[in-house]
């Protein structure tokens, strides 16, 4: 969408607003019209003072478009030195662990040269402090303690801070009291952990709770400030968070980010495309749809062998990223030197000169990237430092998606302001009309006929009740299907686990066979004396139907385990992809005739409404609630995640692996699924495949068992809830309507006077509601395709 157009659809919905605020003061202004009373109604007193605050604070959101760039990435791949490239200043800590236990915004506040860090949400932290002070105190917890201040410098410091009985402020000035805070939060996680305790992620579900760093970033310090206030949302990367919680709330918030930038690492890519972070990737692209970009970062340290900006792109775009992400959206960089150039630019523009590289290790870092081994000569010499510092910033390739990420964030958050002041201004219009208009016409209707109106509304929001109930119906019966069909899947997958382990239970007796074999030769060829001597097993018992195979190497049964184990892990991953396969297909095609019935029927119902009133002489509008639809892009491993984890982990008191499976491959580790180590005089193995299978099986079981509740958490409450949410809004709508007419019953008893003073007023106001709502239409129909884009 041109800027042109987005600013022109902003003026127009700046307008509705404010014309709309300005009428409902003037209704609330006209006595009689605006009253507080038990039924529902359109508007009444209340309501049309809360709908001006609302168009107020719109008007407010419309004028200061927020903008927010979540930057999400693996590990080590530069994540905070990507941030602080695009402030200017070290605002984050690099670390070699991972540093985001909790997500925090970046925010540019113009003229804050020293960054301030604001946690207004810090009591359930505290909370968590006063709780790991009592558990360090246990005599149980002691040497865990202890073990953890020996082995970990960070978390003896953390230690002591709790056991001073200090608790975290609201607020912290300058970097050093920042990177401690931080540092601090991210070990209380890793604490939380060991010690058992939960740390409080149900407390931070959105970004006014997160804690918020305000700085000027360097290259916004001249840019005007109307045109958005832009905030960076550190996030916990993919392989960081490990918190289901945190995980669902994560994607929430990449949906609402006008823009989400992924980092990644140069010299990793290769290694870094494993199953999972391309499985994690993929889900950001899925959430993020268009707003995705990608930073390759440490493209500085390419060589003569390394692949070239065309070949980076291209692997990324179609190897890792399956085509969900385009060239054009990705950007081979060096934050290292876009960060240093920018500090040292920052740095320039406050102080005129840079700091001692004696006492910031920083500028020694730049002048050594800058300017080269002889930097001393020359770091006193400003015309130099300065022409340094733009081909540092043109070397590090950075312009190009600083601009076009930043760009596109004003765009998608323009976008997603104006889309919300329409909902708003459509519903208020819509309510403002149908009032005036009933009111109004039912000034010169008798009661009976007023009656009437009221009984056939009635019979129409029992007919809506009806369509709901057949909507319901049609979800349950849609569950079942799910689950019949998640079923199938899991019959076929045990089936063929199974034969996986038949297949290998033939192969290590076959291996067991050649060992019989070769031990019965070698007794052939002792002596009598020798043979009673000797220590070996005997394997006259061999039998190839027995359960239990004998190996006297421990490599060659380590072997056959960890075929098993990888063989028995690819299926099960396999039953997780069509799972979700199969799932999506059904709700979509559900989906689609979901809707289309929906709207369709309930569509006739008020249209049956609209013609009736205008019959009667009563104009009504009634828009059909828009249906935002089940957001299902999420993978297998996201959505069992929450189910797997709280079943094993109740009982089992262990933390999971990375990945869904890690609940059923986690005993292929273990000496308990049905491998047995004997030591004698010689020692030999064993594996008894019985056990290997009944294991499998029940572990299988046991996890999907509940795949019901699965279904229920991730699509049929999401579809009710989006169902429900359609009708009530749909009652509402029509329940205020027969509320005009009831509250239009009680005008009756005002005075020949005043029912003629109102019935002026309402004339007067009914004048300009036409348009007022065909404006709000247009206004909700022009946004809408930009928001789906």
């Amino acid at each position: 969408m041109h800027e042109h157009n987005i600013e022109l659809l902003k003026k127009e919905a700046q307008r509705l607003v404010k014309s709309e605020a300005s009428l409902l003061k003037e209704m609330l202004n006209i006595e009689g019209l605006l009253v507080d009373i038990n039924q529902e109604q359109s508007l009444s007193k209340a309501s049309a003072e809360q709908a001006v605050g609302v168009l107020e604070d719109e008007q407010r959101k419309l004028e200061n478009f927020d903008m927010i760039i979540a930057v999400v990435g693996t590990m080590k791949a530069g994540k905070s030195t990507t941030i602080n490239a695009i402030v200017g200043s070290e605002v984050l800590p690099n670390r070699n662990r991972p540093m985001t236990a909790l997500p925090t915004l970046i925010r540019h506040t113009k003229g804050q040269t020293t960054p301030v860090l604001k946690f207004e949400n810090n009591q359930p932290i505290n909370e968590l402090i006063l709780n790991l002070e009592k558990e360090i105190q246990n005599q149980n917890q002691f040497k865990k303690i202890e073990s953890l201040c020996q082995s970990d410098p960070d978390m003896k410091r953390l230690i002591e801070f709790i056991s001073s009985k200090n608790r975290y402020e609201n607020q912290y000035q300058g970097s050093d009291a920042i990177f401690d805070f931080l540092r601090g939060l991210n070990d209380l996680v890793r604490l939380s952990r060991e010690i058992d305790i939960d740390f409080p992620f149900e407390k931070y579900i959105s970004m006014n709770q997160f804690p918020i760093i305000e700085i000027e970033f360097v290259h916004l310090k001249e840019t005007d400030s109307n045109q958005g206030r832009l905030s960076l949302l550190d996030t916990p990367g993919p392989n960081e968070a490990g918190q289901p919680h945190l995980r669902k709330m994560m994607r929430e918030q990449l949906q609402k980010a006008s823009a989400v930038l992924a980092v990644l690492d140069y010299t990793q890519l290769k290694s870094d495309a494993d199953y999972e972070v391309r499985k994690e990737l993929q889900e950001i692209a899925d959430t993020s749809k268009n707003r995705l970009y990608a930073i390759v970062n440490k493209f500085d340290q390419q060589d003569r062998r390394g692949d070239d900006e065309e070949t980076i792109k291209n692997f990324i775009s179609l190897d890792l990223m399956k085509e969900k992400i385009t060239n054009d959206s990705i950007f081979p960089v060096s934050s290292k030197w876009a960060y240093l150039a920018n500090r040292a630019k920052h740095e320039i523009s406050l102080k005129n000169n840079l700091p001692d590289f004696e006492k910031e290790d920083w500028v020694q870092d730049f002048a050594e990237e800058a300017l080269g081994k002889r930097w001393k000569g020359k770091i006193n010499d400003r015309e130099e430092i300065l022409q340094a510092i733009e081909d540092l910033w043109t070397d590090s390739r950075f312009e190009l998606p600083l601009k076009k990420v930043i760009e596109t964030a004003h765009s998608r958050a323009a976008i997603f302001a104006i889309d919300s002041t329409a909902a708003k201004l459509l519903n208020f219009s819509e309510r403002m009309s149908n009032l005036i208009n009933i009111r109004e016409t039912a000034i010169k209707k008798d009661a009976q006929e007023l009656q009437t109106q009221i009984q056939h509304l009635e019979k129409d929001i029992s007919e809506i009740e009806n369509s709901e109930k057949k909507c319901k119906t049609n979800i349950s019966q849609t569950m079942i299907s799910l689950e019949q069909k998640a079923d199938a899947v899991l019959r076929n997958t045990k089936k063929e686990a199974i034969e996986l382990i038949k297949n290998y239970f033939e192969e290590g007796k076959r291996i067991e066979k050649q060992e019989n074999q070769k031990t019965k030769e070698e007794l052939r060829n002792k002596s009598l004396i020798r043979k009673l001597l000797s220590t070996n097993k005997s394997h006259d018992d061999f039998d190839m139907n027995n359960p239990i195979m004998s190996f006297s190497d421990r490599s060659t049964a380590l072997d056959l385990k960890e075929k098993i184990n990888k063989s028995v892990s690819t299926v099960l991953q396999n039953t997780e992809e069509i799972i979700i396969k199969e799932m999506k297909d059904a709700l979509s095609e559900f989906q689609n005739l979901f809707h289309q019935n929906l709207q369709s029927s309930t569509q006739s119902i008020v249209e049956r409404m609209e013609k009736r009133s205008k019959e009667d002489g009563f104009e009504i509008n009634i828009s059909i609630p828009s249906l935002s639809g089940v957001n299902f892009n999420v993978s297998a491993s996201q959505m069992l995640d929450d189910i797997i984890s709280e079943k094993t982990e109740t009982v089992t008191r262990q933390r999971r692996k990375s990945g869904v499976w890690g609940t059923i491959c986690k005993w292929f580790d273990t000496d308990d699924w049905g491998w047995e180590e004997y030591q004698r005089k010689e020692s030999y193995y064993v594996i008894n495949i019985d056990s290997v299978h009944k294991k499998m099986v029940s572990q299988i079981d046991s996890v999907f068992s509940g795949m019901g509740e699965t279904i229920s958490i991730y699509v049929s409450k999401p579809l009710n809830k989006e169902l429900e949410d359609f009708f009530d809004e749909l009652r509402k709508k029509v329940e205020g309507i027969r509320g005009n007419l009831l509250q239009s019953i009680t005008d009756k008893n005002l005075n020949k006077m005043k029912q003629e003073a109102l019935f002026l007023e309402l004339g007067r106001l009914r004048k300009s509601m036409p348009a007022i709502v065909k404006d709000s239409k247009s206004l909700k129909g022009d946004i809408e395709p930009l928001v789906t884009q």
